[in-house]
């Protein structure tokens, strides 16, 4: 049992990878029988792979015709956005008052790396890392649950982020000036600037939304 349960937890991380960083496009049909045999399993692991995804919004199930990657909802996208900022500006605002020198070098080493990705012009380790660091804050106000509870729904907003930080021409270093600043607010142990800064951050998101969906189009609802 624990075997079938860890090989399925692997099959529905490959997948929903794969669709949140745009190998599986929005409106692609997908494959039960091709999945089966990429990750040398039965159907049955990806038939219950392909329902949790598409209860997540991630893929949608049509009888008789097939499994297709859900186009991106952009009132979702907005709304995942706006539940975020108004649960992440307090997180970083409680860090203030509990953050550590070491947890304050690790969101550094993860600005640095930022740094390093964006002038080797890597947007998609960049994405990554911008995931680490806002994760790192949960973490330190222990609201790791608060996190995975909000991925759950994030989807939508996840993979338009993905096609914003990928696709355009966007200016990374402004975004590491928005961390550096948010960083040095904690460590200052200034609250409310530190709250006004992830506020601000994090409307960043959708600046560029109209540009994103004239140039991917076909990918949104």
């Amino acid at each position: 049992m624990p075997s079938y349960t860890n090989n399925r937890d692997s099959i529905y991380n490959t997948v929903k990878n794969r669709i949140l960083t745009m190998e599986y496009t929005p409106g692609q049909k997908i494959s039960e029988q091709e999945i089966a045999e990429q990750t040398n399993t039965s159907r049955t692991p990806v038939r219950e792979v392909f329902i949790r995804l598409s209860r997540e919004g991630l893929l949608q199930i049509v009888p008789q015709s097939g499994t297709y990657v859900s186009k991106i909802n952009m009132k979702l996208a907005e709304e995942a956005r706006f539940v975020r900022e108004n649960i992440e500006k307090v997180i970083v605002s409680n860090c203030c008052n509990h953050i550590s020198d070491a947890q304050i070098a690790a969101i550094q080493d993860i600005i640095d790396l930022q740094e390093f990705y964006s002038l080797k012009n890597k947007p998609e380790h960049f994405f990554e890392l911008d995931e680490k660091f806002h994760y790192m804050f949960y973490q330190i106000d222990h609201k790791e649950n608060v996190w995975n509870w909000h991925q759950s729904f994030n989807s939508h907003l996840n993979r338009y982020r993905w096609l914003r930080s990928s696709f355009l021409n966007l200016d990374l270093q402004h975004l590491i000036e928005h961390h550096k600043d948010i960083l040095n607010a904690v460590k200052l142990g200034d609250a409310r600037i530190a709250e006004e800064l992830a506020s601000r951050h994090l409307q960043l998101m959708i600046d560029e939304k109209d540009a994103v969906i004239a140039e991917f189009k076909d990918y949104f609802e």
